[in-house]
């Protein structure tokens, strides 16, 4: 599980290198150096029920994120209350299959029009029972979290769409939407 975080957000600060000039620019190094397992693990406790997270209807915790329970509704708010945190602009993306992608922006400085996008899913299965989902993919989604946490802080040129997708267990029905809203929009990404 640990090691999937790891991997998702080596991923992220790789893709940064087109973000921030190269690699050894001094902004690169702090962003790097502002990588916490910690806060990864935090995220991920949160995510897959073993902690509690506070959303506006209440303490609850997300035991399941099967895009048709309750815990999924829960997550889509703790997410957008995350997000939120580091002072970005949220919506929730709302689509006919029933679910909520959870949208953050910031805003680049240079080159807002184009876009680069940080995503995965936070849906997750088995669809009975208890759905914790965190390898599939609440690492992913933390990694998401953890990249914005540290990368709100940084002005950068690209305009950054931190993207969790729902309903794409049963068939990517939130990138897919996403996606049409998009190129119907003619973002460049």
């Amino acid at each position: 599980m640990i090691r999937k975080i790891i991997f998702y957000f080596i991923l992220i600060i790789t893709m940064m290198n087109e973000i921030i000039s190269t690699q050894t620019d001094p902004t690169v190094i702090a962003i790097i150096n502002s990588v916490s397992i910690d806060s990864l693990y935090e995220n991920l406790k949160e995510l897959t029920g073993e902690k509690s997270v506070v959303v506006p209807s209440g303490t609850q915790f997300i035991s399941s994120r099967v895009y048709t329970s309750a815990g999924n509704v829960v997550a889509e708010e703790y997410l957008q209350l995350r997000l939120r945190k580091y002072e970005l602009e949220t919506s929730l993306q709302t689509f006919d299959a029933g679910g909520g992608n959870v949208i953050g922006i910031q805003h680049g400085k240079k080159r807002p029009n184009q876009k680069i996008i940080i995503c995965a899913h936070f849906d997750s299965r088995p669809y009975t029972g208890s759905a914790p989902g965190a390898d599939d993919n609440g690492s992913g989604t933390a990694a998401v979290l953890e990249a914005a946490r540290i990368l709100s802080k940084f002005q950068t040129d690209y305009t950054i769409v931190y993207a969790l997708w729902d309903n794409e267990e049963p068939g990517s029905f939130g990138s897919d939407y996403y996606a049409q809203q998009a190129s119907s929009k003619k973002d460049s990404i």
